[in-house]
Formats: C-alpha cells, sequence, structure tokens
C-alpha cells in the first residue's frame, strides 16, 4: 500500500526513506502481531458482551414466559393447570393415542408427569391442605376485622 500524507494544500508529501530503513520485517511482523493481538483481544471482549446480553435476554425471554403461563393458570386457564401438573393425555397416552403399558421390564411405568402429580401428593398434601386452611382464615380474620372497623364507625 502507498501512504502518503496530505500537507494543508493538498499536495501529497514524498514518503520518508529512514521510516522504510527502520521498519525491517522483523518490526514489520512484530507490529503485524501486536495488531492481530489487539482486534483478537477486542473481538473477545465484544463476543463476552455479545453473549451476555444474548444470555440476559434467553432469561427475561423465560422469565416472561412463565410469568404468563401463571398467570394463564391464576385466571382459570384448565389447560396451563393441566400442563403445568404434567398431565394431559400425553401423560398418559404415548403419540398413537395408545395407553402406555403399565408394567415393564423395570416396574410400573410413569411419565413424568404422573410421578410429579403423585410426588405432591404423597409429599405434601398436608402442606397444600395447610397452606389452603391458612388462606381461608386469613381471609376470615381479614372480614372480621372489616366488619369491626365498620360498627365501629357506626358506633358513632
Amino acid at each position: 500500500m502507498h501512504y502518503m500524507h496530505l500537507m494543508d494544500d493538498d499536495e501529497p508529501t514524498p514518503e520518508f526513506p529512514e521510516v522504510k530503513e527502520y521498519l525491517d520485517k522483523g518490526r514489520i511482523k512484530a507490529v503485524k502481531d501486536k495488531v492481530q493481538d489487539i482486534i483478537l483481544d477486542v473481538l473477545e471482549h465484544e463476543y463476552d458482551l455479545m453473549l451476555a446480553d444474548v444470555n440476559d435476554l434467553v432469561v427475561r425471554h423465560a422469565c416472561d414466559r412463565a410469568a404468563k403461563f401463571i398467570d394463564k393458570i391464576m385466571s382459570g386457564d384448565e389447560e396451563a393447570a393441566i400442563l403445568a401438573l404434567g398431565g394431559g393425555e400425553l401423560s398418559r397416552r404415548d403419540i398413537f393415542g395408545a395407553a402406555y403399558p403399565q408394567y415393564c421390564r423395570d416396574g410400573v411405568f410413569k411419565t413424568s408427569g404422573v410421578e410429579l402429580r403423585e410426588t405432591l401428593i404423597a409429599n405434601h398434601k398436608e402442606l397444600l391442605v395447610n397452606e389452603r386452611i391458612k388462606d381461608l382464615e386469613a381471609i376470615v380474620e381479614g372480614l372480621v376485622n372489616e366488619n369491626n372497623r365498620l360498627q365501629q364507625k357506626l358506633a358513632f
């Protein structure tokens, strides 16, 4: 490549032979290597930044999807609730619609949805019942407090 320096009057200046003499092949290779190292460092840094951005976007997207899924369940979407509990026909039947055989070589066959529902009931039945009882107790307490407040207001 031919490099020229432009002066204020836009006339090219002659090349500097002393620079050419200084930059022998070894020095040129060292400069090229240093430039390549700098470029690789910049590219690695940019790659790390892009990877972090992509990871952040994936996590945000997954959280958004999970929140929307929970909102559907909470709004009464039965299909979403069935999916959340690993239910539905695909948890009991194969892709052709045939019921899964109940017995395999290693014992009774259970899909992950069946195992999830079984585990929830087996391990957390009292927890679920107790939490629901606590929910209802809190509702009753809140209604009693509101009733007492309104009665006091009327007593003036």
